[in-house]
């Protein structure tokens, strides 16, 4: 299954895309008949089901975030520091220290 706009790299990530599409769709699907279903116990059951639907789509999502970033952690470093008035401040990455 192609998906457009989403460039798939492997086997794995071709399964995985299809399957989330088929969540998406389906959990939509559900929620509009939910929305649409004139008895509040049938129409409680089919936004149960769409949540579920929905939950594992969410779930994709994480799985192909992390086969992607194969595991590499992504940090922001925050440093707070106080600049005194007429102070300047360089906001960036230092340059390496060069090797002696």
């Amino acid at each position: 299954m192609r998906v457009p706009g989403v460039m798939m790299t492997s086997p794995a990530e071709s399964a995985l895309c299809a399957q989330m599409v088929t969540c998406h769709e389906l959990g939509m699907r559900l929620l509009g008949r939910a929305a649409h279903h004139s008895d509040d116990e049938i129409s409680g059951a089919l936004a149960t089901r769409a949540l579920r639907l929905l939950g594992a789509y969410q779930r994709g999502l994480e799985v192909l975030d992390k086969h992607r970033t194969r595991g590499k952690s992504r940090s922001v470093r925050i440093e707070h520091v106080h600049v005194a008035a007429g102070g300047q401040v360089a906001i960036g990455i230092p340059p390496a220290c060069p090797s002696t």
